[in-house]
């Protein structure tokens, strides 16, 4: 699987997530920053990408469109919200026995 990262997640996280998901990209890669959820959601889903995002309107939208609707791999959301950077990526990225 591959991430497509939010672009309210830093950039620096993607060189964080390589080793785990290779193909990771910032939104600002895809020239993307300050596009639509919905544009951005049609890209990943054109592109094969899971959305990694700190944005509940992702989640929303999934909901919206249903599990089942195909429209891109999957929409993770974090918890992130009044976190410092540090704490957002500590423990990030989880190790592979935690993804198995």
């Amino acid at each position: 699987m591959k991430l497509l990262v939010d672009e309210n997640l830093s950039r620096k996280l993607v060189s964080n997530l390589l080793d785990l998901f290779p193909g990771s990209i910032h939104l600002s890669q895809a020239d993307l920053l300050q596009s639509p959820d919905f544009v951005v959601w049609e890209y990943a889903k054109a592109n094969g990408f899971a959305i990694l995002s700190a944005d509940a309107d992702f989640f929303e939208l999934a909901s919206t469109l249903g599990a089942t609707s195909g429209y891109v791999d999957g929409a993770i959301l974090l918890g992130t919200r009044n976190m410092s950077f540090e704490e957002k990526c500590s423990g990030f990225p989880p190790s592979k026995s935690k993804l198995s």
